[in-house]
């Protein structure tokens, strides 16, 4: 019985064991399945805030239309920012997909069947993005939880690419789609959309031309003051400086100005009427002086992408609502040289140029009247790029040659419109730098501008620009070659004085009459070239100095050259028997001749080379200072011939005439040779020493020369050695 009892114990404990057990299973899982959930909800919202990262002028780009009135629920100011944010987050995680084929992000943003239909189609847009412009949006449901909403886009302004030929093409289109979005893990998800609209333009459609036409003819010239050009114009407007230029302009003949708005200088897309105040004053004072204005819109502006798009319809809507009416308002210029920027933020060409069909368009919309033109920086950029305007317009600052060569292509290009050369000219920028020009340059430069223009049928022209600046645009640098130029393009100097350039602007000038710059005038008028002269002409003079100056050198001087005394003694007695021969001619005799019939004596030369005795078993050294050299004459057999006369003492000449006595005194040394006691070296004597008095000239140089025909030859001495 006991141990029934015992059992059933057992039993009781186990079964509760049993269900803790389970119990805590069950919690285990629960928690675990809690904190899954809070994992999972984190990594959502981390890719949610980090897989589409959107700039921040997209932000700005969602128009909210006034929800419908019947709504159970009023939206809140904060979840209408959140729809926003998700709206376009999901947008630009479609162009992500498109451009990368990875799928990974979009159930971040879409779920269902949204989800579903973009799984299917990721292969047919792969590699094609999708850039979103701007959205127009409008609440149509909210449910009373706030959980679910109902939205309706009107307007979805997107630029697709597609391919057409071997380009990637763009295409603009404006969409409508009506949505449906959940609130999911904190995050709004488009569940289920459908598109009900659509209409579409190719990025080189040209704009609807101007119903003013465009039958106009501009001869003008683009317009900044002389100190406060480009950057600096409108931050310091001065309008009585204004219209003293607008003054200038109008007596040069010239109808209109070409002028230039920044983009980031007005503020960009937060631009407004009052920002625009200087240029409506600008615009009166010329409609006052009977010019009309051409306005270039975007200066300054390089970025391009698709973000931005909304920001630069924003700017231009505001600029063009306030000057569209004016009455000198004669063109509007999208863009100044867009070929530049081309590449600039990783924007190609064809998007560029898709860039400037949308700001065409965006502009026609608001103006109906006004023609269009690209400002292009070059002839060759003007050719490669579609028409998308009312007047063809490009600058150029080459030769007329290669303008005439260009000339028909443009013409052809243009298909019927007008062609604008809105920039043309040549700087009289004269400096020590090269590539500098004239001012008869410049003037003929502008006449034969003038003469092809007028071929070609060109009639509108603005050459750049009124004034010499005091400064350069920042893009052009420190380098004066480079800034120098810029600041020296103008029709006038800076005292107000006109140029001969000026002076052809005339409807009336006779173009064929200027005279062209021929090859010296280039040469000797510009400063370069003078000083390129003068510094060839003295390094001629210092080569010709110098060379002077050592031939003096050499003539007085000659490195010395040390022997011994024995080759001294050899080369001196040589010497010296050379100089006799030439002297006495035919009435020296041999010493075996003594007793010739002829009665004439023999007449002998010896030299001896004043010296100490060398001991014995020592070689005679050189020493630093050359020895006293003694000549002695003789003549032989006195009572039995008559003595021959020793040549006669001529005193030395200037150079080149020069004695044989005068060589002889140089070649001799003042100083008889001595022996070790001081004594004269009588046995070193020649018994010859009668013919002659014995010669003791002054010191001469070490070396000696005797030029001009009769004899050459230098002597060098010895030295004496020490004992």
């Amino acid at each position: 019985m006991r141990g029934g009892v015992k059992n059933r114990k057992n039993i009781i404990k186990l079964a509760i064991l049993g269900w803790f057990g389970i119990l805590a299973v069950l919690f285990a899982m629960g928690a675990s399945r809690w904190f899954g959930d809070i994992t999972q909800s984190e990594q959502t919202n981390e890719i949610f805030n980090e897989a589409a990262k959107l700039p921040a002028d997209q932000l700005d780009a969602v128009l909210w239309q006034p929800d419908r009135p019947d709504l159970r629920r009023e939206m809140e100011p904060l979840t209408r920012v959140d729809v926003t944010s998700a709206w376009l987050r999901a947008w630009e995680q479609l162009s992500i997909v498109a451009q990368t084929g990875d799928t990974t992000g979009l159930e971040v943003y879409f779920s269902n069947s949204a989800l579903e239909g973009l799984l299917a189609s990721v292969g047919d847009t792969q590699n094609l993005p999708t850039h979103q412009i701007a959205h127009e949006l409008r609440i149509d449901f909210y449910s009373q939880d706030g959980q679910v909403i109902g939205l309706t886009a009107d307007r979805v302004e997107l630029v697709r690419a597609a391919e057409v030929g071997d380009v990637t093409g763009w295409l603009q289109t404006d969409e409508s789609y009506e949505a449906i979005l959940l609130l999911e893990d904190g995050n709004w998800r488009i569940q289920h959309w459908v598109r009900r609209d659509i209409e579409d333009r190719w990025w080189t459609e040209p704009v609807a031309p101007a119903t003013d036409g465009v039958d106009i003819a501009l001869n003008g010239i683009n317009y900044y003051p002389k100190d406060t050009p480009f950057d600096a114009f409108w931050p310091n407007y001065d309008g009585s400086v204004v219209d003293a230029d607008f003054q200038r302009i109008a007596d040069l003949g010239l109808d209109s100005v070409r002028i230039f708005l920044p983009f980031d200088g007005f503020l960009g897309r937060w631009t407004t009427e009052d920002e625009l105040v200087p240029v409506l004053d600008l615009m009166d004072r010329a409609d006052a002086h009977g010019l009309g204005v051409v306005v270039t819109l975007f200066d300054g502006r390089t970025d391009h992408r698709t973000d931005k798009w909304d920001s630069d319809r924003t700017h231009l809507t505001t600029v063009v609502e306030a000057l569209r009416d004016h009455p000198a308002l004669a063109m509007w210029d999208l863009k100044n040289e867009p070929d530049r920027d081309i590449g600039a933020n990783e924007v190609p060409e064809q998007l560029m140029y898709a860039w400037l069909g949308h700001i065409g368009h965006s502009l026609r919309e608001l103006d109906s009247r006004t023609p269009t033109t690209v400002g292009w920086s070059t002839a060759e950029a003007a050719l490669a790029a579609p028409v998308q305007v009312d007047v063809l317009s490009f600058h150029h600052y080459g030769t007329p040659e290669t303008l005439s060569e260009l000339g028909p292509q443009l013409v052809a290009h243009a298909d019927g419109r007008p062609l604008f050369l809105s920039e043309y000219g040549l700087p009289t920028w004269n400096s020590i730098f090269p590539g500098g020009h004239t001012e008869a340059e410049q003037a003929a430069y502008y006449a034969d501008i003038g003469i092809v223009a007028d071929n070609l049928g060109i009639e509108n022209v603005m050459p750049w620009t009124l004034w010499d600046l005091a400064a350069a645009p920042t893009d052009a640098g420190l380098l004066p070659w480079n800034a120098g130029p810029q600041t020296h393009l103008g029709l006038l100097r800076a005292d107000g004085s006109p140029k001969p350039a000026a002076a052809l602007l005339q409807s009336d000038a006779d173009l064929e009459a200027v005279p062209s710059v021929g090859l010296v005038d280039r040469l000797t008028q510009k400063t370069f070239w003078r000083l390129v002269a003068i510094a060839v002409i003295g390094l001629f003079g210092l080569w010709l100095a110098g060379g002077r100056i050592r031939d003096r050198r050499n003539a007085k001087t000659k490195p010395r050259q040390r022997r011994t005394a024995a080759e001294v003694d050899a080369l001196s007695r040589h010497r010296w028997e050379t100089l006799m021969e030439d002297a006495l001619g035919d009435r020296r005799d041999t010493p075996d001749d003594r007793s010739d019939d002829d009665g004439i004596g023999v007449v002998a030369v010896d030299i001896r080379l004043g010296r100490r005795p060398v001991p014995e078993g020592r070689e005679p050294a050189v020493a630093p200072e050359p020895a006293p050299v003694q000549v002695q004459v003789q003549v032989l057999d006195e009572p039995t011939i008559e003595p021959v006369e020793a040549p006669p003492v001529i005193e030395p000449e200037p150079e080149p005439q020069r004695s044989m006595l005068a060589t002889l005194e140089q070649l001799a040394r003042p100083e008889p040779p001595t022996d070790e006691t001081g004594e004269d070296d009588e046995a070193a004597a020649m018994p010859w020493e009668r013919l002659s008095s014995q010669l003791t000239p002054p010191p001469i140089p070490i070396e000696a020369r005797i030029e001009h025909g009769w004899v050459g030859t230098s002597i060098l001495d010895a030295s004496t050695p020490n004992d």
